[in-house]
C-alpha cells in the first residue's frame, strides 16, 4: 500500500474512533449546562486542568517513548523489551506519587481527593496503553477503544448526573471509567500483559527511552501553560464563574482539536517512518498544505454554524461562551499548524528542540493573559491563546529546517486568511441573512478545498474482503 493510501486508511480509522466518540461527549454539553452551575462546571475543569498538569511529571511521558521505539521494532522480542522497560517507570512513578499525594493529603485536606488520584492514576495507565496499541499498528483497537470508552463516559453521566442528581463527582467518576473502559478494550484486544517479560528488564533499555521522553516533559508542561493557565488567571481575577463559561467556549473549540488530533495522530506515523525517504521535502510540503487548507475549512465551518450550536446546545449563563469561541478556534488551528512541525523532533528523535519554541510560547501566553484579563476579560484569555500559538508555530518554522525544509504557498494562505475575516464578520454581524449565507458557502467551501480527501476516502479507500476458508 501507498503511504498516501497508508495515511488516508489511518486518517478514516481514526475518525471513526476519535470524531465519533468526541461527538458523543460534545452531545453531553446540554446536559452539563443544564444539571450544573457555572461554578461547578469551572470547578471540574479546573480539577481537569491541573491533572493535565501532573500527567507527565508522573508517567515522565513514556507513553511517548515506548510509541515511538516501538515503530523501530524488529520482532517480538524488540516489543517486550520496549514495553516491559517502559511500564515498570511508569508503574515506578505511580507508586511514589501515589505515596506523595497522601502525605499532602495528610496535611491539606482536599476535595475529591480519591477521585482525583483515581482519575489521574487510570489517565496515566489508558494514556501508555492507548500509544502501546499504536506503535504496534493496532490502529482499529486504538480507535474502537475511544468509541467503547465514551459510551460507558455519556452512560455513567446519565446514570450520575440526572438520575442520581450527583455533581462534581458524577463527572469525575465519569472520566476515571472512560479511561478504566480504554485499559480493558486494549488488554482484552490486543493481550498487552503478554509482552512483560521481567527477564528482558534492562537499565540501558530503561534509559534510553528515559532519554527520548524526559524532554518531552517540560514541552508538555509548556503547551499544559499555553492551554491550562487561561483558567488559573480567569479564576484568580473574575472567578469560578467566568471559568466556567470560558471552558464551554473551549468544549466547542476542542471540535477543531479532534480533527487535530485524527490528522496529527495518522501523520504522526507518516511523518516518522518516512523521514529518510529522498523525495521528504517534497512531501512533507504537499501534506502540509493539504492540512492548511483543511484546517482553514474546518475553521470557516465552525464560524459558520456556531450560531446554531450555540442556540440548541448550550443553556442560561454559558450563552455568553459565543462571543470568545472564534479566537479560540483560531488558537486551535495554529496549534495544529505547530504540531506538524513538531513531528520533526520525534522523527529525528531530538525531542529536546521542541521545548524552546514551547517556552517562548508560553511565556508570551502568561503575559498577555496578566495584561489582557484585567482589561477585557475572558476576550483576553482568547486572544492570549491564538497569539502564543501563532508565535510557536513560527519559531518552529525556523527550528524545523535543520530537520526538512516545507515550502508555504503564501498566495494560497493569505487567501485563506481573507475568507476568514470575511467569516468573522459575519460570525459578530447580526445579519440573519448573511449567517445563512455563511451556512451555505462554508461547505461549499470544504469540498472544494479538500477535494483530494473526498476522493481518497471514497475512491481510493479499498479494503480487501475477507475470504472464508472452504
Amino acid at each position: 500500500m501507498s503511504r498516501e493510501k497508508n495515511f488516508m486508511k489511518n486518517i478514516l480509522i481514526y475518525t471513526i474512533g476519535n470524531f465519533s466518540s468526541k461527538l458523543l461527549v460534545f452531545i453531553m454539553l446540554p446536559v452539563y449546562t443544564y444539571y450544573l452551575s457555572v461554578s461547578e462546571y469551572g470547578q471540574f475543569d479546573l480539577i481537569v486542568t491541573i491533572v493535565s498538569l501532573l500527567l507527565p511529571l508522573v508517567s515522565f511521558q513514556m507513553s511517548e517513548g515506548i510509541y515511538r521505539y516501538l515503530l523501530d521494532a524488529k520482532n517480538e522480542e524488540d516489543q517486550a523489551r520496549v514495553i516491559t522497560n517502559g511500564l515498570l517507570v511508569v508503574f515506578r512513578n505511580v507508586l511514589i506519587f501515589s505515596l506523595g499525594f497522601a502525605c499532602v493529603n495528610f496535611f491539606v485536606k482536599i476535595d475529591y481527593f480519591f477521585l482525583i488520584e483515581g482519575y489521574l492514576l487510570a489517565l496515566v495507565l489508558s494514556t501508555v496503553y492507548l500509544q502501546i496499541a499504536r506503535g504496534l499498528k493496532r490502529n482499529l483497537e486504538f480507535a474502537i477503544a475511544g468509541i467503547v470508552s465514551t459510551v460507558a463516559n455519556v452512560t455513567m453521566n446519565i446514570v450520575l448526573i440526572v438520575v442520581l442528581h450527583l455533581k462534581v463527582e458524577a463527572l469525575l467518576i465519569s472520566v476515571i471509567t472512560t479511561s478504566v473502559t480504554i485499559v480493558l478494550y486494549i488488554e482484552m484486544r490486543v493481550k498487552v500483559l503478554r509482552f512483560i517479560t521481567f527477564k528482558l528488564i534492562a537499565g540501558d533499555v530503561t534509559k534510553m527511552l528515559t532519554l527520548y521522553s524526559l524532554p518531552l516533559i517540560p514541552n508538555l508542561i509548556n503547551w499544559w501553560v499555553m492551554n491550562a493557565s487561561d483558567r488559573l488567571v480567569l479564576n484568580y481575577f473574575i472567578g469560578f464563574e467566568a471559568n466556567g463559561v470560558y471552558a464551554v467556549a473551549t468544549r466547542f473549540a476542542t471540535i477543531i482539536m479532534v480533527i487535530n488530533q485524527i490528522f496529527y495522530l495518522s501523520w504522526q506515523e507518516t511523518s516518522i517512518t518516512e523521514y529518510n525517504s529522498k523525495d521528504r521535502n517534497a512531501f512533507y510540503s504537499k501534506m502540509f498544505d493539504k492540512y492548511m487548507k483543511f484546517q482553514f475549512s474546518g475553521l470557516f465551518g465552525l464560524l459558520a454554524f456556531s450560531f446554531l450550536l450555540i442556540a440548541y446546545f448550550i443553556d442560561g449563563d454559558f450563552k455568553e461562551a459565543y462571543y470568545y469561541m472564534p479566537p479560540l478556534f483560531i488558537a486551535m488551528m495554529f496549534s495544529a499548524f505547530s504540531s506538524f512541525y513538531g513531528t520533526g523532533f520525534q522523527s529525528a528523535k531530538e525531542t529536546k528542540g521542541a521545548f524552546y519554541s514551547s517556552i517562548a510560547g508560553s511565556v508570551c501566553n502568561m503575559i498577555l493573559n496578566l495584561i489582557l484579563v484585567p482589561q477585557i476579560g475572558i476576550m483576553g484569555s482568547a486572544i492570549s491563546n491564538a497569539t502564543s500559538f501563532f508565535v510557536m508555530w513560527v519559531l518552529r518554522i525556523y527550528q524545523t529546517r535543520k530537520y526538512f525544509s516545507i515550502t508555504i504557498d503564501f498566495k494560497m494562505l493569505g487567501s485563506l486568511f481573507i475568507l476568514l475575516a470575511g467569516f468573522l464578520v459575519i460570525y459578530y454581524s447580526n445579519v440573519f441573512a448573511l449567517k445563512i449565507a455563511a451556512v451555505i458557502a462554508a461547505p461549499i467551501l470544504f469540498l472544494f478545498l479538500n477535494n483530494w480527501m473526498v476522493k481518497g476516502i471514497f475512491r481510493k479507500i479499498k479494503f480487501s474482503p475477507v475470504k472464508e476458508k472452504l
